[in-house]
């Protein structure tokens, strides 16, 4: 007879610490000219939302990102307004750890919704390590695919920081062809970080060639995983 009374007690103790720690959320529309572009009042919304992380420092906030119902990967231009909002949401100031899903509820056309939410535990310290860029073998040209990583690395970023490419190239190849390759590769990058709004002068480039394997191999070997450029981004000291 304890056993069962025991465990009405911890549940309704369970409920209760979820129901202290628990949460207040909030949602904000962020919705699209007919041009696709985030529209005024969707910027306004985003930094309405950003300023929900600083009421009360003490607490951890999470986010979400709400897309339309009908999304499709092959909806380029859901795909667009979807990435878009992620990426001016983290220039906006939220982390890049915002969880995207597909909305449920009614959304307006051309609109997408972030939600806010905000528990009553600390939040643990943040260390993000940025992956890189992957290349095709003896090229240097930064694929598309990668061009939503590269957006939000440069949502990240604010003058003064230190942004470290690192070139590496596998071992199919001469040693001093594949140095080359890998300082293109690096520099390939950099070009793209800087249309993106990155200065020049933040960014510094080191080229490894076949050194510093991610896959170590034999020589002669083509590997995808050691064609690589890989991204650090650091606040310079004050």
């Amino acid at each position: 007879m304890h056993g069962p009374l025991m465990f009405r007690l911890l549940l309704a103790a369970g409920i209760f610490l979820l129901s202290a720690t628990a949460v207040r959320a909030q949602t904000w529309p962020v919705c699209f000219d007919a041009e696709g572009v985030l529209s005024p009042q969707g910027f306004r919304n985003l930094r309405a939302a950003r300023a929900t992380f600083e009421e009360a420092p003490a607490w951890r906030a999470s986010a979400t990102l709400y897309r339309e119902a009908l999304y499709s990967p092959d909806d380029r231009a859901a795909v667009e307004r979807t990435n878009t909002a992620l990426v001016e949401a983290i220039r906006t100031g939220f982390s890049p750890a915002i969880a995207i899903v597909t909305s449920y509820e009614p959304l307006a056309e051309g609109c997408l919704a972030i939600e806010v939410t905000r528990h009553e535990t600390p939040q643990p310290p943040a260390l993000w390590h940025y992956h890189g860029v992957f290349f095709e073998s003896g090229s240097a040209v930064v694929d598309q695919k990668w061009d939503l990583r590269l957006r939000i690395y440069a949502a990240t970023y604010q003058p003064g920081t230190r942004v470290i490419l690192q070139g590496y190239a596998d071992t199919l190849g001469s040693p001093s062809d594949n140095l080359a390759l890998s300082r293109m590769r690096a520099e390939a990058v950099a070009d793209a970080l800087i249309r993106l709004g990155v200065r020049a002068e933040d960014i510094e480039i080191t080229a490894y060639g076949e050194t510093n394997l991610m896959k170590p191999s034999a020589d002669e070997v083509s590997e995808s995983l050691n064609r690589r450029v890989w991204i650090d981004m650091r606040m310079r000291p004050r």
